[in-house]
């Protein structure tokens, strides 16, 4: 029996990002996903996220998105929790 393609894709993804980043921005513990998978509104997009990156430098990012690019790995960014517009 194989894998299938999305589990190995988010095995590798996150081979790659445990590999590439500093350990102490990558998490995948459960509760810091769900921490993550909703901000202070309640909205929460479709889907469960695979990790959280603490990005601390533009480095962190550009790894990050790097892996995200060449494997079709979507991400989704996230401020500070809110969703509060700026006014026009």
């Amino acid at each position: 029996m194989t894998a299938a393609p999305e589990t190995t894709v988010s095995a590798r993804f996150l081979g790659l990002l445990a590999r590439d980043l500093p350990p102490d921005r990558l998490s995948t513990d459960p509760g810091v996903l769900a921490a993550h998978a909703t901000d202070r509104s309640g909205t929460r997009p479709p889907g469960e996220p695979l990790a959280v990156v603490h990005a601390r430098r533009t480095e962190d990012v550009t790894v990050t998105l790097r892996h995200a690019h060449a494997l079709g790995v979507p991400v989704v960014p996230r401020g500070a929790g809110t969703v509060r517009q700026l006014p026009r």
